[in-house]
């Protein structure tokens, strides 16, 4: 499932996707392994993939902000459906890895 959400809608402290991203590293350290970043003057990505435990399953969680407000929030079911994900993302975006 993947869902686009205005960051500045869902918190106002929060300005850029980018943002979003950044909360959720200083946030929760245990449950994300991996972050990182691609970018260029005019164009910023920023992601982070994390475990989200909840009462019934595990899910994937991959989170994408950037310089604008927007932040793409994909969930998966299982680790190969988010390397799936991944791997879409590393073919469309420059510089990705």
């Amino acid at each position: 499932m993947i869902g686009l959400v205005d960051v500045s809608h869902t918190d106002p402290t929060y300005a850029i996707g980018a943002d979003l991203v950044s909360s959720l590293t200083t946030a929760n350290d245990e449950e994300f392994v991996a972050s990182g970043s691609i970018g260029s003057e005019e164009h910023s990505v920023s992601w982070i993939v994390g475990i989200a435990t909840g009462p019934e399953e595990r899910r994937y969680v991959l989170v994408l902000g950037s310089r604008g407000p927007m932040a793409y929030v994909i969930l998966a079911s299982d680790e190969r459906e988010l390397l799936e994900v991944i791997q879409a993302i590393r073919a469309a975006i420059p510089r990705a890895s």
